[in-house]
């Protein structure tokens, strides 16, 4: 919705909500060798791994943004792939622009987005996917993590050479604070603004 004109690849990893580090490795890695410019990664565990890690470390060395969901306990255990260097870590903020919460809160977080209460398609039962507008039920940072995901594909269709700092730099310029002033870890650089990003992406030096 935030950049339609993008190619998507998506890479099936979960057999119901569970999945595995190989499985995740395996698609990180398939998506750097198709030539993936932006990663999106809206999952997580709080069990570091040497082989997630040189994933996400090839996937950074390779140029592309990689935005990973930063977790849903409401606490400051830590989450990985959100914690990893160079990976852009996405908390959640309600409609009112307040942290929800369910999102995690410790360093890993960079921004925030909405990720409560959002209208999502749901596959509960065999009927297919449908939309649910339950905001019980459709909310979590991983809803979080593709909108700063659909913004890096945005800078990036508007100049190809933008780079994984690039990104990060229209963001923090762009984010609107919240909580204590400057960086804290419940916010992070703060919530991000679509038209004030797009502002900063366009405008002249």
């Amino acid at each position: 919705g935030i950049a339609p004109d993008v190619e998507l690849h998506a890479y099936r990893i979960f057999s119901s909500k569970t999945t595995t580090t190989d499985a995740v490795v395996a698609a990180i890695e398939q998506a750097v060798q198709d030539g993936c410019q932006v990663i999106n990664l809206s999952l997580g565990t709080s069990n570091s791994s040497t082989a997630l890690r040189d994933a996400v470390a090839e996937a950074v060395a390779s140029g592309a943004v990689v935005v990973a969901a930063v977790g849903n306990g409401g606490n400051a255990v830590t989450q990985y792939p959100a914690a990893y260097p160079g990976v852009i870590g996405v908390g959640s903020v309600d409609k009112g622009l307040e942290v929800s919460s369910f999102s995690q809160r410790n360093t890993s977080v960079d921004f925030t987005a909405p990720g409560d209460g959002v209208a999502s398609l749901s596959n509960t039962d065999n009927s297919g996917y449908k939309l649910d507008i339950t905001a019980s039920s459709i909310r979590g940072s991983s809803f979080a993590a593709p909108v700063i995901t659909g913004m890096a594909a945005l800078a990036l269709g508007y100049d190809k050479d933008i780079t994984a700092d690039g990104v990060f730099t229209l963001l923090q310029a762009s984010a609107v604070d919240k909580g204590a002033e400057g960086y804290d870890t419940s916010y992070g650089y703060g919530v991000v603004d679509v038209a004030m990003f797009v502002e900063e992406l366009t405008r002249d030096y």
